[in-house]
C-alpha cells in the first residue's frame, strides 16, 4: 500500500460520514430549520407529549382552578373575557389575543390583593404573579399550574412555527377564558373584601 491508498483508504474510512453529514447539514440547512420548527411531538426520557396533550393537561387542572368560582360569574358580563371575534380554523391569533386578556386579568388580581409594586418598574410575569397569589391564599396550586402551562403553550406558538388546529385553538382560548373570568371573579371577591 502506497501513501496515497493509504490516504484515500483513510478519508474513506474515518472522515467519510462527519463530512456527508455536514454536507448535507450545510446544504439543508433552511429545510431543516423549517423540519425541525414543525415538530409537533416532544419526546424526553421515554414519555412523549404533543401539543394536544399538554393542552389537555392544562384543561383538567384548569378545572381544579376554577372549582371556588362562583358559576353565577358567567351571567355577569363585566367578568366575561374579550374573546376575540375573528377566530377562525387554526387562527394562531386568537390564541395570543386570548393569552393577552388573561395576562390583564391576572394583573388586575395582583392589584386587587394588594401585591401591587405601586405603579413603579415593570409588573411580574404572569407565572410569578400566580405564585405570589398562591403563595398569599389567593389561588390554589392547580391555578398557578393552569397559568404556567398556558403560558409555555402560547409561547410556542408564538416563538415557533407550530399552527395549532383549529381545535386546539378553540380549547385554548376555552381554558384561559375561564381562568381570565376566575382571575376576575376573584379580583373582585378580594376587591369587595378590602371594601
Amino acid at each position: 500500500m502506497d501513501v496515497l491508498e493509504f490516504v484515500a483508504s483513510l478519508v474513506s474510512s474515518v472522515l467519510s460520514w462527519p463530512v456527508v453529514v455536514g454536507v448535507v447539514v450545510l446544504v439543508y440547512q433552511e429545510s431543516l430549520k423549517e423540519l425541525i420548527s414543525r415538530v409537533k411531538t416532544l419526546e424526553a426520557r421515554g414519555g412523549k407529549a404533543t401539543f394536544g396533550d399538554r393542552l389537555g393537561d392544562v384543561e383538567n387542572s384548569t378545572k381544579d382552578a376554577v372549582e371556588d368560582v362562583d358559576p353565577l360569574t358567567e351571567a355577569e358580563p363585566s367578568l366575561a373575557p374579550q374573546v376575540p371575534a375573528e377566530q377562525g380554523p387554526g387562527d394562531a391569533m386568537a390564541m395570543l389575543k386570548t393569552w393577552a386578556e388573561l395576562e390583564i386579568a391576572l394583573r388586575e388580581l395582583y392589584v386587587a390583593a394588594g401585591l401591587s409594586s405601586g405603579g413603579r418598574g415593570r409588573p411580574p410575569a404572569p407565572t410569578t404573579m400566580a405564585k405570589t397569589l398562591n403563595e398569599k391564599g389567593h389561588v390554589n396550586d392547580a391555578f398557578v399550574t393552569s397559568v404556567r402551562e398556558l403560558q409555555e403553550l402560547r409561547n410556542e406558538v408564538a416563538h415557533t412555527r407550530y399552527e395549532p388546529s383549529s381545535g386546539e385553538v378553540a380549547a385554548y382560548i376555552e381554558t384561559a377564558t375561564e381562568l381570565t373570568r376566575a382571575s376576575r371573579y376573584f379580583a373582585k371577591r378580594s376587591a369587595d373584601a378590602n371594601n
